[in-house]
């Protein structure tokens, strides 16, 4: 199967080199790299230009959804795998995050395992979550992805009806943040099954405006609400 690789993008001049380095270093390189710049005002096309990568830009409103799904309908693969433009990549992530689609028919969607470097309570988190409650606890409520880290069939996300009818529905549950990557790792699990890739590592570091206790607090607050408004709409 075709491999297309999607990553977005938003002011990342500090990190996309990083980026698409450890990309193109894979053991199994995609067959193509969608680089999609949403509301870029940086230096991070100039930085991309000479990186064999198809850019594609995104200047609307919106948010991560549009450009998520602008950078998907550029895809020419049936497997894509989707990860940021401030993360880094292990060498073996595009072989570890596609093998689950490509060896059973019955995966839907395969979520990775990001582990945020500069930050004690979320590198705790991210193990708590990606790998205690999930392998260990087989716990319902973290059977999602994270948009740093996931892969599904685009025929699967075609069938599911894509991202865009999640605008009006992030709108009527008033849902706090854009919760893209929650709401397509759902709406996958309707017609399959999640694969947990433990083996598919992507790394990243927190913004230093949320590593502060106050403000972890709020975001796993918010996270937890918008995760139970989308479980409940899914009927999980």
């Amino acid at each position: 199967m075709k491999i297309s690789a999607v990553i977005i993008a938003h002011n990342e001049e500090a990190w996309i080199k990083r980026c698409l380095l450890s990309l193109l270093e894979q053991t199994i390189k995609p067959d193509e790299i969608i680089l999609l710049l949403h509301n870029c005002t940086d230096e991070t096309k100039n930085i991309v230009s000479t990186f064999p990568v198809k850019i594609v830009e995104c200047h609307k409103d919106g948010g991560p959804i549009i450009a998520r799904a602008r950078g998907i309908e550029a895809c020419s693969g049936e497997i894509i795998c989707c990860s940021d433009g401030d993360c880094w990549l292990d060498k073996n992530w595009v072989k570890n995050i596609c093998y689950p689609l490509m060896k059973h028919s019955k995966i839907s969607v395969v979520a990775g395992y990001t582990k945020i470097q500069n930050n004690f309570f979320w590198k705790f988190s991210c193990w708590w979550q990606f790998i205690f409650k999930r392998k260990v606890l087989n716990d319902k409520n973290t059977r999602f992805a994270w948009g740093s880290n996931f892969a599904f069939r685009k025929s699967d996300y075609n069938k599911v009806g894509g991202l865009l009818p999640f605008l009006q529905i992030r709108k009527n549950l008033a849902i706090n943040y854009w919760a893209e990557d929650l709401y397509i790792s759902l709406a996958l699990q309707n017609i399959g099954k999640i694969s947990f890739a433990t083996n598919a590592t992507v790394y990243t570091y927190l913004p230093e405006e949320k590593t502060s206790v106050a403000s972890q607090v709020e975001i796993v607050k918010k996270q937890q609400e918008d995760n139970r408004k989308l479980f409940s709409f899914f009927k999980i």
